[in-house]
């Protein structure tokens, strides 16, 4: 390949890296409480605020490996923009790996190479197999993803509505959390006095 048909695939790249730095900076400052960092305890829900779609144990996992030892609560040890870009690549790479690996397994099952898959049979899986789906949230994905008239999807529609439906279903626990641990800092602080005396 010439360099000059790599160049447009390169300046994408180069977009799309600069169009994320953007959005993280843009997420990083609604967090960062007007300095120069954020706490561990907003990273789920900065994350989410950039589309991302980590669960609440994977958010604990991130934030772990940030915390400091020497910090009395978790959730208050500051991260630098730096190191919430770095964490917001890292989930933006596993995301994508997310999809393909379940774009294959339907293109595995999609003999005729279609694109489609029968909704009734895609349903009766999602619903009975695993961390099964409701009745309602499988109704209502298939009808975001549009059944046709044959009562087949497109499954590559299709994963884009899970995944937003699996940002959407992980960010409610975590907004009711976050609600909840408002109260928090003020607790923190009387038992940090009461340590130090």
């Amino acid at each position: 390949m010439t360099e000059a048909a790599e160049a447009p695939e390169d300046f994408a790249l180069v977009e799309e890296s600069l169009d994320l730095l953007k959005k993280c900076r843009s997420v990083f400052q609604l967090f960062n409480r007007g300095s120069d960092s954020m706490l561990t305890r907003d990273l789920g829900s900065a994350l989410r605020a950039l589309g991302q779609i980590p669960s609440d144990q994977e958010v604990e996992m991130i934030a772990s490996k940030l915390e400091q030892d020497e910090i009395y609560d978790k959730g208050y040890t500051k991260i630098s923009f730096d190191d919430f870009h770095r964490v917001v690549q890292e989930n933006c790479e596993r995301k994508d790996d997310i999809r393909e690996m379940v774009l294959d397994s339907f293109k595995a099952m999609d003999l005729k190479a279609s694109g489609l898959v029968d909704a009734a049979q895609l349903s009766s899986l999602l619903t009975g197999s695993g961390e099964a789906l409701t009745q309602a949230e499988m109704k209502e994905l298939l009808q975001e993803a549009g059944v046709n008239k044959d009562g087949k999807i497109d499954y590559s529609r299709f994963v884009e509505q899970l995944l937003q439906f699996e940002m959407a279903q992980t960010a409610a626990p975590a907004a009711k959390k976050e609600t909840a641990d408002e109260a928090k800092p003020k607790e923190n602080k009387k038992a940090k006095g009461k340590k130090k005396k």
